[in-house]
């Protein structure tokens, strides 16, 4: 994570993976991407003016905007129950931050 702000995108994604792990769900090399957390986190306004929600979350212009952010347990439970991943690593990198594989 260098010198950013994604620890809370580490911490989660972790916890996930000791959970599917521990459930036998995924062997111990699956590797989830913190990158595809933090993107969805911080890319979360809602647009759609007809959404209930709209003008809702929060929107920033470029990866190192949404790292430098920070961010909480709250912004990983909330972008995971909205169905905004998990994804894996190998999916998913900082210079395309686009779910290919959903678990």
């Amino acid at each position: 994570q260098g010198q950013s702000g994604p620890c809370w995108a580490f911490a989660a994604s972790s916890c996930v993976e000791t959970s599917l792990i521990k459930k036998g769900l995924a062997d111990n090399t699956v590797d989830l991407s913190e990158d595809h957390l933090v993107w969805f986190a911080k890319n979360s306004l809602v647009t759609d003016e007809a959404d209930t929600t709209h003008g809702d979350g929060e929107t920033y212009p470029d990866m190192n905007s949404a790292f430098s952010a920070g961010g909480t347990w709250m912004d990983s439970i909330s972008t995971y129950a909205r169905g905004s991943g998990p994804a894996y690593d190998s999916d998913c990198s900082i210079t395309a931050p686009v779910p290919l594989q959903r678990l």
